[in-house]
């Protein structure tokens, strides 16, 4: 399977996990693709408006790859590639680069984890750090362990 698809697979699972609240600020999402993004995707590719809740599986894997996947720096091990991913996809490119430009060159996955705790324990409030961002760790850290 290419790596790509496999990500886009288990980020698929993993979001499954955290179902949608009615007072979640970024509303509705299929195949893991909000509604503002595939807004963009359609926009930027002259596609017809679509609602997200119609989005083919094929054409959210478009998108993944487009928004979430190319744009992520292309890493070796991939539990470190995936969390790169994740963090994108997750906090945004601000937060992303942020990671990447406070880790030391060639960092190690549990500097990886070691920075994403303190992000959510320092920028994150508690009952999302306890109840999202502690778990989704702990699903990626068992993903990796019996893949």
């Amino acid at each position: 399977m290419v790596r790509s698809d496999e990500f886009f697979n288990f980020l698929i699972r993993l979001e499954e996990g955290f179902p949608e609240k009615p007072e979640n600020n970024y509303k509705t999402s299929n195949y893991c693709i909000r509604q503002a993004v595939l807004n963009s995707f359609n926009h930027k590719h002259s596609l017809p408006m679509e609602r997200v809740d119609t989005l083919s599986l094929e054409k959210a894997k478009d998108v993944y790859l487009e928004y979430f996947y190319l744009p992520v720096k292309s890493v070796v091990i991939p539990e470190i590639h995936f969390n790169l991913i994740d963090v994108f996809y997750n906090s945004g490119r601000k937060i992303y680069e942020t990671m990447l430009s406070e880790l030391e060159d060639n960092f190690t996955v549990s500097q990886l984890y070691d920075w994403r705790l303190k992000y959510y324990n320092t920028v994150l409030g508690a009952s999302f750090k306890v109840n999202y961002g502690l778990e989704r760790l702990s699903k990626i850290k068992a993903y990796f362990k019996y893949r």
